[in-house]
């Protein structure tokens, strides 16, 4: 498969199961420059898509990415180092239930873009499996790394279809961790929100809860989801 280009780099996809989506692209432009930080943790960053346009909102963050998948991961290095902000982010081979045993940093931002689909769901694609399979990372054990590795006014963002996120709203509250931002994301009028752009953290405070519509009813984009993804897409 040929690249997918951004308009300050490029992303390589051709060795990994999952391709450049929506979810990622959503969730890299959603993060609030702002709030990134100097350490930042990319969890199973896939083709490094995110770490990297994160690293384009912020070329003084350092960026460490984890990726269990070994395919993935060598597509990861690769795409970083022909991006520009290759001096500033690292990949690492390994899982998160290891990496907590040995990570002794602490983050200002944690970015995911996890699995979502549950027991039971039928995916024929082992390496598709794999990174879209919650049993892999399970959801609990994402919050437990939020609460261990984010600094005391860190934060974490990801993206989930709305019902799982709902779930992990419930789940992150048990455990001391608080949504502060929620974003529900329309695809076109009419058709009820597919995702959740989702920012938690340990500091209890007023969630902050909005909309983002992507299409109209012809089918155009938005001038919202253009004004978020300006900075990335060529065609915007």
């Amino acid at each position: 498969m040929s690249a997918f280009h951004f308009k300050q780099f490029s992303i390589q996809q051709g060795e990994t199961a999952m391709k450049v989506g929506t979810d990622g692209v959503l969730l890299g432009a959603w993060v609030d420059a702002r709030l990134i930080g100097e350490k930042v943790l990319d969890i199973g960053t896939g083709t490094g898509i995110i770490a990297i346009m994160l690293a384009q909102k912020k070329p003084d963050a350092r960026i460490d990415a984890i990726e269990r998948d070994e395919n993935a991961f060598q597509q990861a290095v690769g795409n970083i180092a022909l991006c520009p902000w290759y001096n500033q982010i690292k990949v690492y081979p390994i899982d998160l239930q290891q990496y907590l045993l040995s990570c002794t940093t602490t983050y200002a931002t944690i970015v995911c873009n996890p699995p979502y689909f549950i027991k039971g769901w039928q995916i024929d694609n082992p390496g598709r499996k794999l990174a879209r399979d919650a049993e892999h990372l399970p959801h609990d054990l994402l919050i437990a790394a939020a609460k261990q590795l984010l600094t005391v006014d860190g934060n974490l963002w990801i993206v989930l279809p709305k019902q799982e996120g709902e779930l992990f709203i419930t789940a992150a509250l048990q455990e001391q961790l608080y949504c502060c931002k929620k974003t529900q994301v329309f695809t076109k009028p009419g058709i009820a929100a597919k995702r959740l752009l989702l920012r938690f953290s340990k500091q209890k405070m007023e969630v902050v809860e909005n909309e983002l519509l992507i299409a109209d009813e012809q089918n155009n984009y938005t001038d919202a989801y253009k004004a978020l993804t300006k900075d990335f897409y060529l065609n915007f």
